[in-house]
């Protein structure tokens, strides 16, 4: 017998990116906010959209020149539940993942505002903690996309970034 199950989540992490340069400029990563919404079938596979937002603000490299950074995506996950329990499910989900990437900064030697999307994967891994219908759900995501290119304004210089991050952080969902 088939049996539907529809969690919604709000998830709050911290936002770490792989690439040394963005980490200088941006303080290491920063807070981000993710909503996911489901359909579980049975106790052991789901599908879920999530979104995620992010926005730092930081300073360019040997300069004092301002920048901020949004990193807002929307992700498509098939979750498989490795274990399943009346109180636990823990879960490993892969999927792709859009990100619409913008920079804005305010040096004269660099594009004033950058606008990207790429597409990438995405891999999470988590442990639901059920009380009732509720659940946390301590996690852990990382987000692979291809390098991303950029250009300068005042030469033919151009650079390749890594937008490769990881997410760690805490959902709070209730499953109708």
């Amino acid at each position: 017998m088939l049996v539907l199950q529809f969690p919604l989540e709000i998830k709050a992490g911290y936002l770490y990116p792989t690439n040394h340069v963005l980490r200088e400029i941006y303080h290491n990563g920063g807070a981000t906010a993710q909503v996911e919404a489901g359909v579980n079938f049975y106790d052991y596979t789901a599908i879920s959209f999530n979104g995620q937002f992010f926005n730092r603000h930081g300073t360019a490299l040997n300069s004092s020149y301002r920048t901020s950074i949004d990193l807002n995506s929307v992700a498509f996950l098939v979750k498989g539940f490795l274990f399943s329990s009346c109180h636990l499910k823990y879960y490993i989900g892969v999927g792709p993942r859009w990100l619409f990437f913008k920079t804005l900064d305010h040096s004269p030697s660099v594009q004033p505002i950058v606008k990207k999307n790429q597409v990438g994967a995405s891999l999470s891994m988590g442990l639901q903690i059920f009380a009732w219908n509720f659940f946390f759900d301590p996690f852990v995501e990382y987000f692979v996309a291809p390098i991303a290119h950029f250009s300068s304004n005042v030469s033919s210089f151009r650079y390749d970034c890594n937008l490769d991050y990881w997410t760690f952080g805490m959902g709070v969902g209730y499953q109708f």
